[in-house]
C-alpha cells in the first residue's frame, strides 16, 4: 500500500535492515558535512524519503532534528579556538559580529519557511531545493578548483623563499657567510593602518588599539548571550503560538491571536536585527577612528551595506527552513562580478574600504576556509533550532527517529571535525572544505531527482494546504490535481520562482 502524507511506522517496528542500513549511511554522510561546517540536510532528507522510506512530511522535521545535535557539538568543539591568521590569532575562530546582524532576519527567515513548509506540497518544496542546490553545487566546486590553485600557488612561492634564504645564508665564496636575509617589517603585528598618523595622535590609537584586541580576545560572552538571549525569545513565542492542538497560553491554531503572535514575532526579531545594526556599527567605528588593520576576509560594514545583509540572511533561510536544510551553504552574488554575502555561511566575503571595487567571486582565501566554515556551523545552532522548536509544536517530529538522529549526528560531528582538523593540520589544504561541500551538494542533487519523483506521485492528488490543518485547502475548497490543476500549478510555479531567485535579485537590486 503507498504511504500517504503522514504514515510512520515506529523505530524497530518496520524494516530493522532498512533503518540499520539508514544510519550507516547517514552516518558517513553527517561526518563529511560536518567537516564542512553544514548540516547535512540535502543528504538527510533524500535518504530519509528513499533508504528510510519517510514521508516528506517527517523526513524535514527529521533533517532539522539531526541538523540541531550536529551543531550543538561543533559549536562546543569551535567556541575556544582562535583565528588562522598569524596576524590576528587573538581573535575569535567564529566571526560574532556577522552573526549577530545576520541571525535575527535569518530566524524571520526560518519562520516564514516552517509555515511555507506546512503550505506547499511536497512537489515544490523539493523542487525549490534542487534549483537552488543544482546551482551551489556548481558554484562550491568552481570555488574549490579556485582555492586549490592558490594554495599551489602559495606553496610554490614559499619553496622559493627558502631556497632563497638559504642562498643567502650559504654562499660558495663565504661572502654572504654574515648577511642576514631582510624581513620586511610589517605593520599589521601592531595592528596599525600606516596611514593613521604620527604623534600624539598615533599614541591615543594605540591605546584604543590595544583596549580592542583585548576585548577580541577576551571569551565573547556578550555575542553569545545575545544571540542565545534572541533564540530563546523565539523559542518562547512559538511555545505561546503552539501549532495544531498545542499552546502555552491557549491559541488556538489560525485565529486572531495565533496571527497576532507570529507578527508580534516578527517584530521581535526586527528589534533584535536594530540593535545588532547598532552594536555592529558602533564596534566598526571603533575600529576605523582607532587606525584598525583590517585583514583579508574581514567584512566591510560600512555605508548602506550594513544594513543589507540582514535581508540577504531572511532570503537565504527562507527557502532552505522550508525544506528541512540549513540555509548556511547558499553562496551569493550581484552583478559586474560584485560579491554579496547572502547567507550565514560568509562564502563571499569583501575587502574593507573598497565599496566600488569589482571582486571576483570567489570564497574566502583557502587560509580562512575555517573561519567560514566555523561561522556557518555557529550560524547553523541557532537557525535549525529555531525550525525545530517550530516543527516541535506542531506534532512533525517522531520522538524515537528524532532521537537516534539527534545523537547519530551529534558523534558524527565529533569524528568529522577531529578528521578535518588533523588533515588541515598535516597538509595545509584548507580548500578540502569546499571540496567536500560541493561533493555532499552534488551528492544531494542527485538523490533529489529520485525523491522528487516519488513526491510527485505522492501528491498526485493534493493541492496547496494552509497552517493549521493536515489536509490540503485553499481558501476553504479542496483543490487536487485532476480537478483544477491549473491553479495549484500557477500557485506553485509562482511560490517556485519567488523563493529560487530571491538571493540573485535581492542582490542585483542592492547592487549601487
Amino acid at each position: 500500500m503507498a504511504r500517504t502524507q503522514c504514515d510512520h511506522v515506529d523505530l524497530g517496528d518496520g524494516n530493522v535492515g532498512r533503518d540499520v542500513g539508514a544510519v550507516l549511511i547517514l552516518f558517513i554522510f553527517l561526518a563529511l558535512a560536518s567537516a564542512g561546517g553544514i548540516g547535512g540536510g540535502g543528504i538527510i532528507v533524500p535518504m530519509l524519503l528513499v533508504v528510510g522510506d519517510f514521508p516528506t512530511y517527517y523526513a524535514i522535521p527529521l533533517s532539522v532534528t539531526a541538523i540541531v545535535g550536529g551543531s550543538i557539538v561543533r559549536f562546543i568543539m569551535q567556541v575556544q579556538r582562535k583565528h588562522p591568521n598569524p596576524k590576528v590569532a587573538h581573535r575569535q575562530l567564529i566571526n560574532y559580529p556577522m552573526v549577530l546582524l545576520l541571525l535575527p532576519m535569518a530566524l524571520a527567515g526560518t519562520v516564514i519557511g516552517v509555515l511555507l513548509n506546512s503550505v506547499a506540497p511536497n512537489w515544490l518544496i523539493l523542487a525549490t531545493i534542487f534549483l537552488v542546490l543544482t546551482y551551489t553545487s556548481f558554484k562550491t566546486l568552481k570555488k574549490g578548483k579556485e582555492l586549490r590553485a592558490k594554495e599551489k600557488e602559495a606553496h610554490a612561492q614559499m619553496a622559493a623563499t627558502e631556497l632563497h634564504t638559504m642562498e643567502l645564508i650559504v654562499d660558495d665564496n663565504g661572502d654572504n657567510k654574515n648577511k642576514v636575509p631582510h624581513v620586511a617589517d610589517d605593520s599589521g603585528d601592531s595592528g596599525i593602518d600606516p596611514e593613521a598618523g604620527f604623534g600624539l595622535d598615533q599614541v591615543i590609537r594605540k591605546e584604543k588599539l590595544r583596549d580592542i584586541h583585548a576585548e577580541e580576545a577576551r571569551f565573547p560572552w556578550f555575542y553569545i548571550v545575545v544571540t542565545f538571549a534572541e533564540l530563546v525569545g523565539l523559542i518562547v513565542l512559538n511555545l505561546i503560538k503552539g501549532g495544531k492542538d498545542s499552546s502555552l497560553a491557549g491559541v488556538d491554531c489560525g485565529s486572531g491571536e495565533y496571527w497576532g503572535v507570529i507578527a508580534s514575532t516578527f517584530v521581535y526579531l526586527l528589534l533584535c536585527s536594530a540593535f545588532a545594526i547598532v552594536v555592529v556599527k558602533r564596534d566598526y567605528a571603533r575600529k576605523v577612528d582607532a587606525g584598525y588593520k583590517f585583514v583579508e576576509g574581514d567584512i566591510d560594514f560600512s555605508g548602506s551595506r550594513l544594513y543589507k545583509y540582514p535581508l540577504f540572511g531572511t532570503a537565504a533561510s527562507l527557502p532552505f527552513a522550508r525544506g528541512g536544510l540549513s540555509p548556511c551553504r547558499v553562496i551569493g552574488r550581484g552583478k559586474k562580478n560584485k560579491a554579496w554575502p547572502l547567507t550565514p555561511s560568509l562564502l563571499t566575503w569583501k575587502r574593507p574600504y573598497a565599496p566600488m571595487q569589482p571582486l571576483p567571486r570567489v570564497l574566502l582565501p583557502a587560509s580562512w576556509a575555517l573561519v567560514s566554515s566555523a561561522t556557518t556551523s555557529y550560524m547553523t545552532l541557532f537557525t535549525s533550532i529555531s525550525s525545530f522548536t517550530q516543527f516541535l509544536v506542531l506534532n512533525r517530529v517522531p520522538v524515537d527517529y528524532g532521537i537516534l538522529l539527534f545523537f547519530l549526528a551529534a558523534v558524527a560531528s565529533v569524528l568529522g571535525q577531529l578528521a578535518l582538523n588533523s588533515y588541515v593540520r598535516k597538509t595545509g589544504k584548507n580548500s578540502i572544505i569546499a571540496y567536500i561541500l560541493g561533493v555532499i551538494i552534488s551528492l544531494a542533487t542527485v538523490l533529489l531527482i529520485v525523491t522528487g519523483a516519488i513526491s510527485i506521485a505522492e501528491d498526485a492528488e493534493q493541492g496547496v494546504g494552509v497552517v493549521c490543518t493536515g489536509n490540503r485547502w485553499l481558501l476553504g475548497t479542496r483543490i487536487a490535481y485532476y480537478q483544477r490543476p491549473g491553479s495549484a500549478l500557477r500557485t506553485g510555479v509562482a511560490s517556485l520562482i519567488i523563493t529560487c531567485v530571491c538571493s540573485e535579485r535581492l542582490g542585483d537590486a542592492f547592487n549601487p
